[in-house]
């Protein structure tokens, strides 16, 4: 019984530690927070543009930004069927504001996602970016929240395709969405 205890034990540790690597790799790739504190990430806000708008309702919509010469070609905005209650607008749009980082490489990509009167969406969506990849050896493209203040917060990492030129992240809300390039 005690060799089962000690064997459960060490398998948790194990686990704890596991754990504990990947928290202290994904706080190394936070732009503010790996490199000088005194100068966090900040974006300055500008002009939103709107792109695309459609009516979606609980069944779901595929929403893209298409290629129209615009900061945020080749994204798609995934709503799942059950994400929405009733039909709503939803509105992708970018920003013209700018982003400050001490560490890793903007994308230039802020792309809001409103969807009116949701402030929580009943499944998460996925946003899918085109990227280059052989452009950003050494690098890996992370997600983020921007909030009303400028400050950065991650955002879930889906699906990345290296040979396609695609990564995936998901969120419960809509928000300023960016994405970093943050060397490995």
């Amino acid at each position: 019984m005690r060799k089962k205890c000690k064997l459960l034990e060490v398998s948790i540790l194990k686990k704890l530690w596991q754990a504990v690597v990947c928290l202290l790799g994904c706080l190394a790739a936070l732009p503010g927070i790996a490199g000088d504190m005194s100068k966090p990430a900040h974006f300055e806000s500008g002009k939103e543009v709107e792109v695309v708008s459609a009516r979606v309702g609980p069944q779901g919509a595929v929403l893209s930004t298409g290629n129209l010469g615009t900061p945020v070609d080749g994204i798609a905005v995934e709503i799942p069927a059950g994400a929405l209650n009733h039909e709503v607008t939803v509105k992708l749009s970018y920003n013209t504001g700018k982003l400050s980082l001490n560490h890793g490489q903007p994308t230039g990509v802020f792309l809001r996602i409103s969807a009116e009167q949701v402030t929580e969406f009943r499944v998460p969506i996925r946003i899918r970016v085109s990227y280059d990849p052989s452009h950003w050896k050494g690098y890996v493209l992370v997600g983020y929240a921007i909030d009303q203040k400028g400050r950065l917060s991650g955002v879930d990492s889906g699906p990345k395709d290296s040979q396609a030129g695609t990564a995936s992240f998901s969120t419960l809300v809509p928000l300023l969405f960016t994405c970093v390039y943050a060397p490995l």
